[in-house]
């Protein structure tokens, strides 16, 4: 495993193959991409047929059966032939620039496991202004920008991160949290940066690795929030520590972010109480 380049990794189920499409093609022609690897998972083949499309020696099409984005992130791992491993989604767009931006940091110390990007929204429908304007709602939507320094943060969020293999080795993603058929869970990256955090690594936050995050118009919706609400309580359980903390450093907490609370926040307390009755009961 050497560290003169990255391996991508891309899991995805069932998404369009259009978003699916963009992302490959705004990571092809990149510089430090050594691989990128689609672990797909779909009922459909085509994502693979675009893949066999494209006719890149970079491209190495993986199907799994769909057991959750963690099983594929980690299916993905255990074949990349590369010690930085870099993992974005399939329905984000990477800047021209992100591989090199997010491969740069760990030649600043040895110590570096994960480094992370800013995660930024485009919208295929814009929502009605409470999802849109409130802070604490773009860090349910996987939104992340820290500011525009390179820093050490605690944690990273969404699609646009990776890792030193060799210093994360027996910390792979758990397999009880992210995204499965039918569920909205998250929380495997905040569960591996805790790990990272406890044996004395450090997470950095680099301004510079920059993808834009498809929010497709079914996630706009008062309906696809009000799930992901319930399954945040769940996760809020499963991984324990405080709330989900705020991802938008310039954006202070607004009238908006009440009456989100609002709205929001029964689906919330009944996930998290659920899933501690859940937790008692065995």
């Amino acid at each position: 495993m050497q560290n003169d380049g990255i391996s991508v990794i891309i899991s995805t189920y069932d998404d369009p193959i259009d978003f699916v499409s963009q992302c490959i093609n705004s990571l092809l022609f990149q510089e430090k991409i050594y691989e990128i690897i689609v672990v797909d998972s779909s009922k459909k083949e085509d994502i693979k047929k675009f893949c066999n499309s494209l006719e890149n020696r970079k491209i190495n099409y993986v199907y799994t059966p769909p057991k959750g984005m963690s099983d594929a992130r980690n299916k993905g791992m255990s074949i990349a032939k590369k010690n930085i491993v870099a993992f974005t989604d399939a329905d984000c767009i990477v800047d021209k620039n992100w591989a090199k931006n997010i491969f740069f940091p760990f030649e600043i110390g040895n110590d570096i496991a994960i480094v992370g990007g800013k995660v930024l929204p485009k919208w295929i429908s814009k929502p009605n202004n409470i999802l849109y304007n409130s802070a604490i709602a773009q860090g349910f939507y996987s939104s992340f920008d820290m500011g525009e320094e390179i820093k050490e943060v605690h944690q990273i969020f969404g699609g646009n991160f990776a890792i030193n293999r060799s210093l994360v080795a027996d910390q792979f993603f758990s397999t009880e949290l992210g995204r499965g058929k039918g569920n909205l869970l998250g929380g495997e990256e905040t569960q591996l940066c805790k790990k990272v955090e406890m044996k004395k690594l450090k997470i950095i936050y680099n301004p510079l690795a920059v993808v834009l995050h498809q929010i497709p118009e079914e996630r706009s919706k008062f309906k696809w929030m009000w799930k992901r609400m319930y399954y945040g309580g769940i996760n809020r359980i499963i991984v324990g520590g405080m709330p989900t903390p705020k991802t938008v450093n310039f954006v202070s907490y607004n009238l908006y972010d009440i009456i989100f609370l609002m709205i929001f926040i029964s689906p919330y307390i009944y996930g998290l109480l659920k899933a501690k009755f859940m937790q008692i009961s065995k």
